[in-house]
């Protein structure tokens, strides 16, 4: 059942918000996301396998320690959103909005009339299963459904003023791997093209009033904070595993060597 957004109540506020993507199907991943403290997660289901059930069993653990769970779905298709949002995802992250026609639609799908045309069913497991009167939780939806928009190309980038102007639309997204890939500069999101491409979309989404969000290691934080960064993703539950499995193998190894032996 969805419930309180703070994540959006802090976006709104000018406060920064911290996540990470979840990739592994597991609950238990999400969970320790939960326990280690971040504000969200967001379910990769462009880029890994979840099943309608298990998404439920994953939304269901973020909240219960006290995340708030964006789905980022596979594309702007109204039913990837709808079932999200009805399972009790507390927000909806679509890649490749490149035109303001299409911020639109992000909206029409994710939210009820009036702001949008959301399919109403009163006794989704969002809407407590019909416990919440059906008057009363189209409202509540609207209230805590947060939306992020992906910029992730040139296109998007071009057109990037006319999707602020979008109404509804909280959060916007930079995605800087397939942004290198657009500009023909595929993984070099250093270059200065691209770069300065994302920086000027950070800047310009700051300004709008809307949340820029962006993936950034820890130690980045503060240089997308002073651009405008509110909403940061630090990175994913396949990287802190790997990450730790491999720092921990070398310390060992170290530890093992002649030198340290000698």
């Amino acid at each position: 059942m969805i419930g309180t957004n703070s994540v959006k109540q802090k976006l709104h506020a000018g406060q920064p918000v911290f996540g990470a993507f979840v990739k592994f199907a597991d609950p238990a991943a999400v969970e320790l996301l939960g326990i280690a403290g971040y504000d969200f997660c967001v379910v990769d289901t462009e880029h890994a396998a979840f099943t309608r059930q298990n998404l439920v069993e994953i939304i269901r653990a973020a909240t219960l320690h006290g995340m708030a769970p964006i789905i980022r779905t596979p594309s702007l298709a109204r039913s990837g959103i709808l079932n999200a949002l009805d399972s009790g995802a507390y927000g909806v992250q679509v890649p490749n909005i490149d035109t303001p026609e299409q911020a639109r639609e992000l909206i029409a799908a994710s939210l009820y009339a009036p702001e949008g045309q959301r399919g109403f069913s009163p006794t989704t497991r969002a809407a407590g299963y019909g416990t919440i009167p059906a008057v009363e939780y189209p409202k509540l939806a609207n209230t805590n459904v947060l939306t992020v928009a992906h910029c992730e190309t040139k296109t998007g980038a071009e057109n990037l003023d006319e999707i602020l102007k979008i109404e509804k639309l909280d959060t916007v997204f930079i995605g800087p791997m397939d942004m290198s890939q657009s500009f023909g500069l595929i993984g070099q999101t250093q270059h200065p093209t691209v770069k300065n491409c994302i920086e000027t979309a950070i800047k310009k989404i700051h300004a709008a009033g809307k949340a820029a969000g962006i993936i950034c290691a820890p130690g980045k934080v503060d240089y997308y904070y002073n651009l405008g960064i509110r909403y940061f993703l630090l990175g994913g539950d396949q990287g802190f595993m790997a990450s730790a499995a491999k720092k921990a193998l070398a310390t060992a190894a170290e530890q093992c060597s002649e030198e340290a032996l000698s």
